[in-house]
Formats: C-alpha cells, sequence, structure tokens
C-alpha cells in the first residue's frame, strides 16, 4: 500500500489498453456502488474499508499500466500516489453530482416550486376559497 511504507501488491496487468481499461471501469463501477452503499456487498463486492483500498490500489496499477502501454514512462511512488488521489477525487466528484441529481430543486419560476410558495395559496376564477 503507498504512503504505508509497504511496497504495492503485484497484480495481474492486463496485456493490453482495452482490456486494462475494461478492468477499471468493472473497479470503479464497484468502487462507486461501495460508496453509494457501503452495505451492498452483492453491488459493490467490497466487503470492509481494506477491501476498498486494495480495489483502489488496483485500479492505480491499471491507471499506471494504461500510461506505459500508452507510451508514457513508468510511474513513480510520486507519480502513483497523485494517480490514487485523482481516481479517489472522481470518485468522490461523481458521488456528490449523483447525489444532486437524486435531489430534487426548486423550480423557479413556476407555479408549484419555490415561487408559488413564496406567492401563498392560488385562487382559481369561479372557485370560492
Amino acid at each position: 500500500m503507498i504512503g504505508s511504507g509497504t511496497p504495492p501488491q503485484a497484480y495481474h496487468l492486463p496485456p493490453t489498453i482495452e482490456a486494462a481499461e475494461r478492468e477499471m471501469a468493472v473497479l470503479l463501477r464497484r468502487l462507486r456502488a461501495h460508496l453509494r452503499d457501503p452495505y451492498d456487498f452483492p453491488a459493490s463486492r467490497i466487503t470492509s474499508e481494506t477491501a476498498f483500498e486494495e480495489c483502489l490500489e488496483r485500479a492505480t496499477a491499471l491507471g499506471a499500466r494504461i500510461a506505459e502501454l500508452g507510451g508514457a514512462a513508468p510511474v513513480g511512488p510520486a507519480e502513483r500516489e497523485r494517480m490514487r488521489g485523482l481516481i479517489l477525487e472522481g470518485l468522490m466528484a461523481s458521488q456528490r453530482m449523483a447525489a444532486e441529481k437524486a435531489t430534487p430543486s426548486p423550480q423557479i419560476g413556476r407555479r408549484g416550486g419555490a415561487a408559488a410558495h413564496a406567492a401563498g395559496p392560488t385562487r382559481r376564477p369561479g372557485r370560492a376559497s
């Protein structure tokens, strides 16, 4: 694990960019599912914080592998840690965006939204209130 003084675990790394991207997509879906609901083990297949860290570390290794297959020089520990931070930051940002989509925002300027609430009850012609 990076930052803990121990060397990163050895993972099987795919031989092609396409295969590495497919594996990365699976890992990112699992990580997002875990962040959405840490107790939904069937969706994320992540059973603990340690397993989350291992999954994040594997995603980091795959990111480095994709860069190498694309022609970049092998990454050092500092770049690897930066890449790990970027992956985690991206996961958190996607989590915030999903939460914002799920929360309905007041509809400004339409009856029934925030403007109608501020204006008070609506009277319809021909009806006594």
